[in-house]
């Protein structure tokens, strides 16, 4: 374990920091290093996850099967979709 504050390794764990104990230092040394506030890890500041599947059909005139909410792309359900999808082209189709 390295601590995320002092980078001493395997001294304690970071919110036993002794040698920078501040709360404001504390958060600037984590959002210098780009750190998550939430999780002290290079998450990305745990912003919402924009799915690569619904940005693309987001695009298009199936829009509204886009899900409420952010998401994961392995986490959609866009791609299982695919035959609801096909019979909506085909309706359309006749």
């Amino acid at each position: 374990m390295i601590c995320v504050f002092c980078r001493q390794a395997g001294r304690r764990y970071s919110d036993s920091c002794s040698v920078i104990v501040s709360e404001n230092l504390r958060q600037k040394v984590v959002e210098e290093a780009g750190r998550c506030v939430n999780y002290l890890k290079f998450c990305g500041g745990c912003e919402p996850s924009k799915c690569w599947y619904c940005e693309e059909v987001k695009k298009t005139i199936f829009r509204d099967y886009v899900p409420e909410g952010a998401h994961y792309r392995a986490l959609c359900a866009v791609p299982d979709m695919n035959r609801e999808l096909r019979a909506r082209i085909d309706r359309k189709k006749e």
